[in-house]
């Protein structure tokens, strides 16, 4: 396979190290294939990003979600893209509970592309009142609780 090893220092991991069957010895990088970023965003917000998308795409099919985002290897750049896929079932996670993989296709070109970087990003869902964007939440958790009795 054509690409890069992006594992830190290969030679002294592996250096006189017995091997194991299918264990993981390094990680390499197509140079062959396009970048995407993973977002992840949590599943009690996700509802409004799939009903706005589909918004959108019921307008004009070839539209998708913009996404601005920025690579912590290079904080200072603010990235656009385009999102590709939201994963339809949830990855548990301890800090932030379960969580929706969100796949975006970068439309800028990354100088110093790096896999496995952190990406912080925004999937903007077009315009709302700011007492809405605030208190969002808590008043779907009350129409919850009370349509849940």
């Amino acid at each position: 396979m054509a690409g890069r090893i992006i594992t830190w220092d290969v030679k002294k991991l592996l250096d006189k190290r017995p091997v194991g069957v299918g264990q993981v010895l390094m990680t390499v990088a197509a140079d062959d294939t396009e970048y995407e970023a993973e977002l992840y965003m949590p599943e009690r917000r996700v509802k409004h990003v799939v009903d706005y998308r589909k918004k959108i795409q019921t307008k004009d099919s070839s539209k998708d979600l913009a996404v601005s985002y920025i690579l912590m290897t290079d904080p200072g750049i603010a990235h656009s893209g385009e999102v590709i896929d939201i994963h339809g079932g949830a990855d548990p996670s301890e800090e932030h509970g379960n969580m929706i993989r969100i796949r975006v296709k970068p439309l800028d070109k990354l100088v110093n592309p790096r896999p496995g970087a952190t990406v912080t990003g925004r999937v903007h869902c077009g315009r709302a009142p700011l007492l809405w964007c605030k208190l969002h939440e808590a008043w779907e958790f009350w129409d919850g609780f009370w349509f849940g009795l």
